[in-house]
């Protein structure tokens, strides 16, 4: 694979999403940082520069589209590729939202291993997209 030590920033409050999902990244080869929360999560884009936020939308005290936007703002993180995720039923305001907010991507949970790994090969610019994986409501 062409990720060694390719950072990725995997923001979500809920311990398992990132248990199961952090583990299928680094299997890839990533190096997976996490966030519990959107400030954890600027902190952490700020200080450690990842080449891409996996961002939940329903995070607690800072929602993810907030931010989505702030990270959007600031000239250090603005280039940064995020694909925002998210549970929520009505996920096309969502997906309307995040884009909106210069989301890269949009992926609703649950997705699979084949589909994480296509969005995040697309979002990094790796020509290495697996034939038949599908996208989730992208």
């Amino acid at each position: 694979m062409n990720a060694p030590h390719r950072k990725i920033l995997l923001v979500d409050d809920d311990a398992l999403v990132q248990r199961i999902y952090g583990r299928q990244l680094e299997q890839a080869g990533y190096h997976v940082l996490s966030a519990a929360n959107g400030e954890e999560a600027l902190e952490i884009a700020g200080r450690e520069s990842p080449e891409l936020i996996i961002l939940d939308i329903d995070l607690p005290e800072k929602g993810g589209l907030a931010v989505l936007r702030e990270l959007k703002g600031k000239e250090k993180t603005k280039g940064i590729q995020v694909i925002v995720i998210t549970c929520v039923a009505d996920y096309r305001l969502c997906r309307e939202a995040a884009r909106g907010s210069g989301a890269t991507a949009f992926m609703t949970k649950p997705f699979s291993r084949a589909q994480l790994m296509t969005e995040v090969r697309k979002a990094l610019g790796s020509e290495e997209s697996s034939s038949g994986d599908q996208v989730a409501a992208s």
